[in-house]
């Protein structure tokens, strides 16, 4: 399990620094932190911010709407807060980036889930009796 961690943070590092985000969280369904970028702040109001926006794409879909991907804030900061939902196996989770300027688009980090998806799923088989 250690060292999935780690290969968890080092994607979550290198989306960073590619991205220039300054933090990116990997959450599970029920907010809870799974990995995180090493220079993530205030991981835990981050981590919130997700499980509200997860609640809000949830509504959204029972009200008969198609089910949001991804929902993004825009602060007074001129900071941008990405929260991408995607599955792994039947586990869903919600990978969130934090990044200056408005230029993220909705599907920015899209390319990142497939590293992720196949470095969860080693961990999933890894903890497989």
């Amino acid at each position: 399990a250690g060292r999935q961690h780690r290969i968890l943070a080092a994607v979550l590092n290198q989306m960073a620094e590619k991205g220039n985000f300054s933090s990116v969280l990997l959450l599970d369904a029920q907010g809870w932190r799974i990995a995180a970028s090493g220079g993530t702040q205030d991981p835990e109001r981050l981590g919130a911010t997700a499980s509200m926006l997860l609640l809000m794409a949830d509504r959204i879909a029972s009200s008969g709407s198609p089910a949001p991907l991804s929902l993004m804030l825009y602060d007074t900061t001129n900071t941008t807060t990405l929260c991408r939902i995607f599955q792994v196996d039947s586990h869903r989770m919600t990978l969130t980036v934090v990044a200056s300027g408005a230029d993220l688009t909705p599907a920015a980090i899209d390319p990142a889930l497939i590293k992720l998806n196949a470095v969860l799923l080693t961990k999933d088989a890894a903890a497989a009796p």
